[in-house]
């Protein structure tokens, strides 16, 4: 029986696009706003905080045209749309990522980088403007650039 049903549900998805990212945070926005709606908001008009207004009746159809839209991308036959869709969607996700990535990124080279404050001095070249790192405490010395092969003179 479980083999047959899902030899039924194989042969229906067949020819359909089926799941992928976009489909997947739209699932997730519909739990989260279905919480939303039937949690809080409810809460909210039971406690007499907010009134019935029609913003709020609206507000209540908004998990379902969440779903709904997710149910009409994964049983959609219109393949090559849906893909431009994804691809849309998933150029904005990874610009996302990426843009919290540096963020992060820039915090934990600014730790490192205090660390090593603590021992060394860093020094641009007057040249190329290549970042040098000297060992503090050493006087003045000449610091050749890895560069250009510039040499400056510096006190550390």
């Amino acid at each position: 029986m479980f083999y047959s049903l899902t030899n039924r549900l194989r042969t229906f998805m067949a020819g359909r696009y089926g799941f992928d990212m976009l489909g997947s945070l739209l699932l997730v926005l519909y739990l989260i706003l279905n919480y939303l709606v039937r949690f809080i908001l409810n809460t909210l008009l039971r406690r007499g905080l907010l009134t019935e207004v029609w913003w709020v009746t609206l507000l209540r159809f908004l998990p379902m045209v969440v779903l709904g839209w997710a149910l009409w991308r994964v049983l959609s036959k219109n393949i090559p749309a849906r893909c431009a869709e994804n691809g849309v969607f998933m150029e904005g996700w990874s610009r996302l990522k990426m843009f919290f990535t540096r963020r992060k990124d820039a915090v934990v080279r600014w730790k490192s980088g205090a660390e090593e404050r603590k021992t060394h001095r860093f020094f641009a070249c007057p040249n190329c403007g290549q970042q040098v790192r000297v060992p503090k405490g050493k006087g003045k010395i000449a610091i050749k650039c890895p560069r250009c092969h510039q040499e400056f003179v510096k006190k550390t």
